[in-house]
This record gives C-alpha cells, structure tokens and sequence, in this order.
C-alpha cells in the first residue's frame, strides 16, 4: 500500500496508524491505541468453536493469549482472510485491559491529522457505530476513516 495520503505533505497534529482492511478503504487508529503491528503465520492461529464468525481464533504472544478477530467482518466490508498465506498482519490494539488482534489488509503507515479536518462519518451506518469521524478524501488524499477502539473491544461485538 502507497502512503495512505498520497502525496500530501507531513503536517502537524495527532498521530495515527493507518491500514487497508479490504482494497481501497483506508481506516486508522490513534498511534497510542496500538500496541504491536505482527505478521503472524496462518496456521498458528487456532479456530474456536462457537464463537462468533467475525473471530478467527487466537494465538499465543509471548505467553499471553491473544484473540483474533476479522476487522472486515466487523465492519460490514468483504473479508480479505486467506488461510493459504503464509503470513497474517496483524494489529493489536488495546484500551484499559482489554487486547484483541485484527486482522487488516495492508499497513499503510504513519499519518498527522489534525482534529479540525476531521468530519462526523457519514453513510454506511455500520461503519458509524466504528468510526465516529473521518477525513474526508482531498484532491491529495483519500479519506481516512477513523476507528474507535473503546467501541471496537467491546464483547458484544464479537460474541454470538
């Protein structure tokens, strides 16, 4: 993935972590949300039984278990998960306690946004329970839907 902004110039503002979950649609998390970017092998994430289609099973990260869940099917977009892969990229986020990987399409980098081009998200309203803002897309750049993790993380989301 080429830089998500195309060629705009670095700018003052927040920092976000910007990734493809399914082509062309740019989504990003605050860079304090993240906790780790991991290419993970394919086969060492293990299904589980009744949970729910959006989870894809979970790994162990440094003795901790980690659950992975398919952030396309969360969003209401086609998954990109490919278990012929060797690996899967992964980024794990976290907010208070709870840590959870997501499966994405394409890291895509650091962005800048500043809060004052940012937009309440419009259209897609499975999208908006996600993102609560976006910037939109410029003649410099497409838009950058921003994801919240406190919303993402909840357990509603991803049980049965």
């Amino acid at each position: 993935m080429a830089d998500p902004t195309s060629n705009e110039p670095q700018s003052q503002g927040d920092p976000y972590l910007a990734f493809q979950v399914s082509k062309g649609e740019i989504f990003a998390f605050a860079a304090t949300s993240v906790r780790e970017v991991i290419l993970q092998p394919a086969d060492t994430i293990t299904p589980m039984p009744n949970v729910a289609k959006s989870v894809l099973g979970m790994f162990n990260l440094r003795g901790r278990v980690i659950w992975v869940g398919d952030l396309a099917q969360l969003l209401g977009i086609p998954s990109q998960f490919r278990s012929d892969r060797p690996e899967v990229p992964l980024l794990a986020i976290e907010h208070g306690n709870a840590l959870m990987a997501l499966m994405i399409d394409q890291l895509g980098g650091m962005v800048w946004l500043n809060r004052q081009d940012l937009r309440p998200i419009a259209g897609h309203a499975q999208l908006q329970t996600f993102c609560r803002e976006e910037r939109p897309a410029s003649e410099t750049g497409r838009a950058i839907r921003i994801l919240d993790p406190t919303v993402i993380l909840e357990p509603k989301h991803w049980s049965l």
